[in-house]
């Protein structure tokens, strides 16, 4: 039964605490989301084959110091105080070994250090404080974190501030844009008026650079980026005061560009930034680039270590720089969030320049091929199983692991070159399967297939690369429109009120839909019409094959094995009827097979629940490793303190009943599109409220409420199943190789 996706754990420890919604309704529009839209289908607008077939068009076609409330009282100069909790700032130290080797293809690196502690550097950091300091401090902390290090006159410590409606520190404007200089544990003022400008306008970041470099000048430059983070299609940057838009990867290049500064390294002290794509940018501005390709716990980098070792010796090395401050942060974020997954390494980008493109255009043109030649199947399932990077919400996954996965010649050599310009990589103990570079290929969301390939054009990745995206949506999406057409689908809602189709389809038929639609979908593909309508009718997961049977006294879906290999995903979904509506519980990948291998009915209703108390939870990945080793998360809507945020759920093999690894910030799109830092783990004394939709008995979105009583935390919550005693329906959702959902009938 190798072809069955992987269930959770089921641990159940009792009867729930009550499943009820309070409240007058948060009117914000649903909770349960992915992907950025709604899990619910509702009534009106454009019908889903019609949305799909709108999509593939588009993927085609002065001085002072400060800070009097840190000051010493026996001090008239204000000072930086280092927090009370701060770790001993000795070195980092780690068993991993750098890679010193570098390709005889690579180019001279922009920069050359003199050796022998002459060395002359500006370190320049682009601090866009946004809600991470007016909310909880962040920057006001790193600054401590920096104040605290040693000083040296041979480094030069330049802070850029904005983007923040309330700074920590008494005396950084939140009405204009300033530069301060970090030295002797003093933060002092160097510019007090650099204009109210918005920090993802790439004009404000060339300005800090130019005014580093003609104030600073040094043999060594770096550069690092402190905020939100959003990967390869948002880049970098949420400004509270200015929001709505990022910096992204190509805003950032035409920055960088007008600048002219060319640095030893440039850092992302943000999420989700260190990709391919990142990188690719980067090659002609920087010799190394750090970032991460997971989402940041919101302590970020810890900055007191590694500028201390900097500062004794201004002539060490980059990758050895780089180790400093990739230890810090993974053996910081260990000691304070053990629970968050963290990643963060060091890319040789003169030697990503050398052995990447030429690899990474040959395998995109193999990839194309395989999938011209009817072997989609074989890609779509490599990539579900590779490891996802922000709850699979941006489709950015690690790159080696989607290469060692699909096991072709080329995938090899490019899994080689992008391994050896990988010179540090480092992660928590419970991050497997991220080996240092993200790239955006997509799975679950094909809409963004033609942003991606518009942002690759403008950084210079190969227009090979581009075409592979294309080809890979197009087939996905010519793979949902036949099953859109039809029309057996179903919905969570028409599940639930009998609605579902139980018509028929055979190949024939769909053969001679698929031939219609793909004449006019795939005009600018290179795929073979008659062959992918041929392709995708012998590779389509046949949804009036879902259909409950009795069998040995229970309900279950009996599929071939040649179907369960159409199928990545099986997820069941919870409704509880509180005689006005239902309170929807969303979306669970806890399910059991017979020893037939049938999808088995749950007779009991249970549940997840934290502390015993019912909670609405949506899965989001599942990356499975083999054997025992595999790692699911998910997220649960709440309000954390009165803040709206989704706790982070992980269920692996060292914690198979799952622990709540942090909260997140949940953004609405007006603001931001990049992903908050996970803020923290919870605290005892923190308030927790629960949040779900509610529909009514028409199908119809009615709102979101509170979900049961507020909890008080006290100690490590506890994550268990618990039996739903109120009146519930309960539906099962299957996902195929195209990322068509499918439902089956409720069972009452």
């Amino acid at each position: 039964m190798e072809n069955r996706p992987r269930s959770r754990e089921k641990h159940v420890s009792g009867t729930s605490k009550g499943v009820y919604r309070k409240g007058s309704g948060l009117n914000n529009g649903p909770i349960g989301k992915r992907n950025g839209s709604s899990n619910r289908s509702g009534g009106g607008g454009k019908s889903p084959l019609m949305i799909l077939i709108v999509a593939l068009f588009m993927i085609f076609g002065g001085g002072g110091s400060f800070l009097s409330n840190f000051m010493s009282e026996e001090q008239n100069t204000p000072t930086i105080n280092t927090p009370i909790n701060t770790p001993t700032q000795s070195v980092a130290t780690s068993t991993l070994n750098v890679n010193t080797n570098v390709s005889k293809e690579a180019r001279s690196k922009f920069t050359t250090i003199k050796g022998d502690n002459l060395d002359q550097t500006t370190l320049m950091i682009y601090m866009c404080g946004t809600d991470l300091e007016s909310r909880s401090g962040m920057a006001t902390n790193d600054l401590k974190e920096i104040a605290s290090a040693s000083s040296s006159d041979q480094i030069n410590i330049l802070i850029y501030t904005g983007g923040c409606t309330k700074w920590q520190v008494n005396g950084i404007s939140t009405q204009t844009n300033q530069i301060y200089q970090i030295k002797d544990g003093q933060l002092l003022r160097l510019e007090s008026n650099m204009g109210s400008k918005s920090m993802t306008d790439p004009n404000t970041l060339t300005e800090f650079i130019q005014y580093g470099k003609k104030n600073y000048p040094a043999n060594r430059y770096d550069l690092i980026f402190w905020d939100h983070g959003g990967g390869s299609l948002t880049g970098y940057g949420y400004d509270q005061k200015y929001p709505g838009s990022s910096m992204t990867l190509s805003k950032i290049d035409q920055a960088l560009s007008k600048a002219g500064v060319k640095f030893d390294f440039i850092g992302f002290d943000a999420c989700l930034m260190a990709t391919a794509e990142t990188a690719t940018m980067l090659q002609d501005h920087a010799d190394y680039m750090i970032a991460s390709e997971e989402v940041e716990p919101g302590i970020g980098w810890y900055y007191t270590p590694w500028i201390n070792a900097y500062v004794k010796n201004p002539s060490m090395s980059t990758l050895s720089l780089g180790k400093q401050i990739i230890d810090s942060y993974i053996d910081k974020c260990a000691s304070t969030y053990p629970s968050q997954p963290t990643t963060l390494s060091i890319v040789d980008l003169a030697e990503f320049e050398a052995v990447v493109p030429n690899r990474l255009k040959e395998w995109s043109k193999a990839t194309t091929q395989l999938i011209q030649n009817n072997q989609y199947h074989e890609i779509a399932k490599a990539r579900q199983g590779t490891r996802e990077f922000n709850q699979a919400k941006i489709d950015q996954c690690d790159f080696i692991d989607l290469l060692n996965k699909m096991n072709t010649s080329e995938s090899k050599s490019l899994a080689s070159a992008l391994s050896s310009s990988i010179k540090y990589n480092r992660t928590s103990r419970n991050m497997s399967n991220a080996y240092g570079l993200s790239i955006y290929f997509p799975n679950k969301k094909t809409s963004n297939v033609n942003t991606a390939a518009q942002i690759n054009s403008s950084i210079g990745m190969d227009n090979e690369f581009n075409r592979c995206l294309k080809e890979y949506a197009s087939l996905q999406i010519a793979g949902q429109s036949v099953a859109q057409a039809n029309g057996n689908l179903g919905t969570p809602l028409t599940s639930l009120f009998g609605d579902i189709s139980t018509s028929t389809s055979n190949s024939d038929q769909t053969a001679q839909i698929l031939s219609s639609l793909l004449v006019s979908l795939l005009r600018d593909s290179n795929m073979n019409v008659d062959k992918t309508a041929d392709y995708i009718s012998t590779h389509q997961l046949d949804a009036s094959k879902l259909q409950w049977q009795n069998k040995n006294g229970n309900s279950v879906i009996s599929l071939s094995e040649e179907e369960w290999s159409n199928v990545t995903d099986v997820e069941k979904n919870l409704f509880v009827d509180d005689g006005k509506g239902y309170i929807d519980l969303g979306y669970d990948n806890q399910f059991e097979f017979d020893q037939e291998g049938n999808l088995i009915a749950e007779k009991e209703r249970t549940w997840l629940a934290i502390n015993e108390q019912p909670i609405a939870y949506y899965h989001a990945t599942t990356t499975d490793f083999g054997d025992d080793n595999y790692s699911i998360t998910g997220y649960v809507p709440a309000l954390l303190n009165g803040e709206r945020v989704d706790l982070l759920l992980v269920f692996d093999q060292d914690h198979p009943y799952g622990y709540v690894a942090g909260s997140i910030s949940n953004y609405d799109a007006s603001q931001t599109e990049t992903v908050a830092k996970v803020d923290r783990e919870l605290q005892n004394g923190d308030i927790i409220q629960f949040l779900c939709d509610y529909y009514d008995y028409n199908g119809n979105y009615i709102n979101s409420y509170q979900l049961g009583e507020k909890m008080k935390i006290s100690g490590t919550p506890k994550i268990s199943d618990v039996v739903i005693e109120e009146n519930s329906v309960l539906t099962y959702k299957f996902t195929d190789i195209y990322h068509q959902e499918y439902w089956t009938s409720a069972l009452e």
